[in-house]
């Protein structure tokens, strides 16, 4: 496990602090995290309610590690872990026991990206003193910090965790060993903080019995389900992306793959031939036929570990012409007048054999922009946001690189004739 996990950071670990190695100052009592522990803060009744063990600072040894006052748990990963009450078992003499929780948060290093996917893990294991588990776990990501709503951290089951363990496939029962909870999502953009507890109420919880041979130190009064935290991480997915389809002439070469290789994230191309190098994330392409590449990108260490969707593929398209006629590759065609709807010459195309990239931009008479691409394939209809334009001259510009590195600025007037 351990070395899974250090492969993992190959790739940014956004979780600051992780493993909770670091400390603010050491803790002298019961109900000790907030302030003590770097960067995380927690949730509970009575302030906190949740401790923070280390072997470091072992100077309230009730709460030290390997034993404490819960039970006997070496850290995942180092020397330091958390403590949280995922349930606690409601008594008459203390009803506010019902749907209590705990929750520990911290801010990412970074803001999530608008719809890249993201891989996150954490380590739990039942505590020794523990009479129930409680299998519902989750990690939910916000754009602003949370806050105690109620004197006893009542459970914050308006919130839905982005990934939650699977109880059934996954149960928390494990007083042993560490159990690993793993998920992926996509993120909506700008999430900062990532809050870790039991986000289920306890009519809908999934609770077992599992009795306890340790004596109830923390909690005397209620029964609960208590568990370390250790080793929590949130990974970006790298996707595959091949880059756009493109137009070679017979014998030339074209650079594939839009991002540079990242540590801990293996590329294939496939088929191989006409590469210079089917490992990397960007190859030079001269296949003599039409051919589509296939990129693959693994994300390794996610592999390893068995986050979902730690493989992804796009392609690409290397369409082969015989350029023999064409006695200039900056003869680049763009036609004076189109007519939408019509059987012939109703699309507006920028047309090249030797165009890598291009910006090709339409305007009106005033200068406002109502057409832009940037795929030779994607032409102008005559229309703008939906609605068909009059007839008229309209002014374009393109702004091309050519296969060879060479820059193309042109402008010039297309009519529209219906």
């Amino acid at each position: 496990m351990s070395f899974c996990f250090s492969f993992l950071h190959a790739q940014q670990n956004l979780v600051p602090n992780y493993s909770f190695e670091e400390k603010l100052q050491c803790i002298t009592t019961y109900d000790q995290f907030t302030t003590y522990v770097a960067d995380w803060t927690g949730q509970g009744g009575n302030g906190e309610a949740l401790s923070w063990f280390t072997a470091q600072c072992n100077s309230f040894g009730l709460a030290g590690v390997p034993n404490n006052d819960v039970g006997h748990q070496y850290a995942h990963t180092g020397n330091s872990y958390a403590l949280i009450a995922s349930y606690l078992s409601s008594y008459n003499s203390y009803p506010y026991h019902s749907n209590f929780r705990n929750y520990i948060q911290v801010q990412l290093v970074n803001p999530l990206k608008t719809s890249a996917k993201y891989c996150v893990m954490w380590f739990v294991s039942l505590a020794d003193t523990s009479v129930y588990a409680c299998s519902d776990m989750g990690a939910y990501f916000s754009d602003s910090a949370l806050y105690n709503d109620s004197p006893y951290c009542a459970v914050k089951s308006n919130f839905t965790p982005q990934v939650a363990n699977d109880p059934l496939n996954n149960p928390l029962t494990d007083k042993v060993n560490w159990t690993k909870i793993i998920g992926s999502f996509i993120a909506t953009g700008g999430e900062q903080y990532i809050v870790i507890g039991n986000f289920k109420p306890d009519s809908t919880s999934s609770i077992d019995s599992v009795g306890s041979t340790a004596p109830l130190n923390i909690f005397p009064d209620a029964a609960s389900a208590v568990y370390y935290v250790d080793d929590v991480s949130v990974n970006e997915v790298i996707q595959a992306d091949a880059g756009r389809d493109t137009l070679i002439c017979n014998g030339d070469k074209v650079l594939i793959g839009k991002d540079a290789a990242i540590p801990g994230v293996s590329y294939h191309w496939s088929p191989s031939t006409g590469l210079s190098n089917p490992n990397a994330a960007q190859t030079f392409a001269s296949p003599s036929v039409t051919t589509t590449y296939t990129l693959s990108v693994v994300n390794d260490s996610m592999k390893i570990c068995g986050c979902a969707d730690s493989l992804t593929k796009d392609s690409v398209t290397i369409n082969i012409d015989n350029c023999e006629n064409i006695s200039n590759c900056e003869n680049i065609f763009i036609p004076t007048a189109f007519s939408p709807n019509a059987t012939y010459n109703d699309i507006l195309y920028v047309r090249g054999p030797c165009i890598a990239t291009m910006d090709f931009i339409v305007f009106d008479r005033w200068g406002n922009k109502i057409f832009e691409s940037q795929d030779q394939n994607k032409g102008w209809d005559g229309s703008y946001k939906g609605t068909y334009l009059n007839m008229g001259t309209y002014v374009w510009s393109l702004n091309a690189t050519l296969l060879d590195g060479t820059s193309i600025k042109k402008k010039g007037n297309v009519t529209l004739v219906r």
